[in-house]
């Protein structure tokens, strides 16, 4: 019989259990779930590496910019760095910032936690966010996401990702649309009229008002709602030169080089409408694309539309569906989605109709440019896209409203990803003559932060190491160098309890699936 003291047997026994926990934790965390932190920003806004957070203090709108050492060692000496609200002008600057200031600022990237046995049993799926060992440099660790898969082959046209089989040259390139989960994760925020700052000049107006829209400004009863107060057809037109469509990405504000940004189309438009009466007609016109993509709730009908500016008889698609009759006095959140060559209605966070188009990668540029884009490539020997056809042309918004004065509350536009094309001979899939070529095990990775992602656009040669032992493919990820699938930030960013202080309170508010 054993007669040890009973604290002696408590003080054994605690240390096997805490030596076992160990052994277990560190099982599991080698081969089941392990913590990465964002090293850089090529995922931003959807992932933020190294940051900065900055506040407008004439908005309240609150944004981060990198602060990884790419960027801050692009900026010249002697010059400072010029933060901007991207809610209200990107070129005006609401403060200057020097590099200690900068420094003082700079927060550490996200923490993910990563289902590394994930691959073992199911195949990744295009637009999953993945953590892998870079072809390039095999010692580190990078995040992106899966855009081509093996089998496949991939071409990045106006933003898009379109794939055929790979060696069938008689196929066309297709359009490969997100899922709407995802889709719903990376819309990038253009506008949001929560931010409205106040009286400002007409030169200022995102929007470009027709006489009887009352501007924010002018609304007593809400300063951040718009009025319409005539039964009367209304619209307002969105203002290219205040605010351009395109990919510019504030995360990469503090980066001097980056390439001028290009015009995008793909887009969701977002309000909440408060009818006076029955009977309120609201639309929404994107024309893009060399067509009207229109957006129409008339009364108890949905109907989606596209049809080409010059030919407004020949419907390329038309969907519709009965819904409720927007309701007087009830706030109801509409959303107007273009995006993958796909548009989508919801009500109330409800899909209410959804329709596609089909144009294949040739037929999408043509239409993007304006230009016979093939005659223009197979004439040119330049592999630059940018210098064998001209940059998409700007889309223009218009809303309109009639049948009944109405408010309109929490109006926003936001932007999809839009994959840039790259230069010449050192790049893939931006250019027909250069396309991502997918066979066994091998799949291509892009950033969500086009314009400052090293990615498989770039990559080039792999390393010694993984050419003699892997893949000695250029530009792709073998499977074997997947270490699992991205499933949470569960540490954003630390924030310190006192201004100046140690920072090391999590964001709670941006813990959150990855999508």
């Amino acid at each position: 019989m054993d007669r040890r003291p009973e604290s002696e047997i408590t003080i054994a026994d605690t240390l096997i259990t805490l030596t076992v926990c160990f052994v277990i934790a560190m099982a599991y965390r080698g081969f089941v779930l392990e913590g990465f932190v964002i090293p850089t920003g090529s995922m931003a806004p959807t992932l933020l590496g190294d940051h900065a957070l900055w506040r407008s203090p004439a908005t309240g709108y609150s944004f981060a910019t990198d602060t990884g050492e790419k960027f801050v060692s692009q900026r010249p000496r002697g010059r400072g760095f010029d933060i901007a609200d991207p809610m209200l002008d990107r070129n005006r600057a609401f403060t200057s910032a020097d590099p200690a200031q900068v420094g003082a600022a700079s927060r550490a990237g996200d923490r993910v936690l990563v289902f590394k046995w994930f691959y073992s049993f199911f195949n990744p799926d295009r637009f999953d966010v993945i953590v892998f060992k870079n072809p390039t440099k095999s010692w580190e660790n990078y995040i992106k996401r899966v855009v081509g898969l093996p089998g496949e082959e991939i071409w990045l046209a106006d933003g898009d990702v379109f794939a055929r089989p790979v060696g069938d040259e008689s196929a066309r390139f297709a359009i490969e649309r997100k899922p709407f989960h995802v889709q719903r994760a990376v819309w990038q925020p253009v506008f949001d009229s929560a931010y409205v700052p106040g009286p400002m000049p007409d030169n200022d107006a995102t929007f470009r008002p027709a006489d009887s829209w009352l501007g924010a400004a002018r609304n007593p009863d809400n300063p951040r709602a718009y009025r319409i107060d005539s039964p009367k057809e209304s619209s307002m037109r969105w203002d290219n030169a205040v605010r351009p469509l395109d990919d510019w990405n504030a995360y990469n504000m503090l980066g001097a080089n980056l390439d001028p940004p290009l015009p995008v189309s793909d887009v969701r438009v977002l309000a909440a409408l408060t009818p006076d009466s029955a009977g309120l007609r609201a639309s929404l016109r994107l024309t893009t694309r060399g067509h009207h993509v229109d957006f129409i709730i008339d009364g108890q009908r949905a109907t989606l539309r596209v049809a080409p500016i010059n030919q407004p008889d020949r419907v390329v698609l038309e969907q519709s569906e009965e819904i409720e009759t927007l309701r007087p006095g009830r706030t109801t959140v509409v959303e107007f989605w273009h995006v993958d060559q796909s548009m989508r209605m919801l009500i109330d966070d409800e899909t209410i109709v959804s329709a596609q188009y089909d144009w294949d990668a040739w037929q999408r540029l043509d239409h993007a440019t304006g230009q016979d884009v093939r005659a223009l490539i197979e004439t040119s020997r330049a592999l630059n896209p940018l210098a064998t056809q001209a940059p998409p042309t700007p889309p223009a918004l218009e809303l309109s409203f009639s049948g009944s004065p109405v408010t309109i509350q929490r109006l926003q536009v936001d932007r999809d990803i839009y994959y840039r094309p790259v230069d010449g001979l050192d790049s893939v899939a931006t250019h027909p003559h250069r396309t991502a070529r997918l066979y066994d095990d091998q799949f291509f990775m892009l950033g969500d932060n086009s314009g400052a992602s090293a990615d498989g656009r770039v990559w080039g040669e792999p390393d010694e190491l993984v050419a003699a032992q892997i893949d000695p493919a250029p530009f792709i990820v073998n499977r074997k160098l997947i270490i699992g699938k991205a499933w949470s930030v569960y540490f954003p960013s630390p924030y310190p309890l006192v201004e100046g202080g140690r920072r090391f309170i999590p964001d709670f508010g941006r813990v959150r699936f990855i999508r």
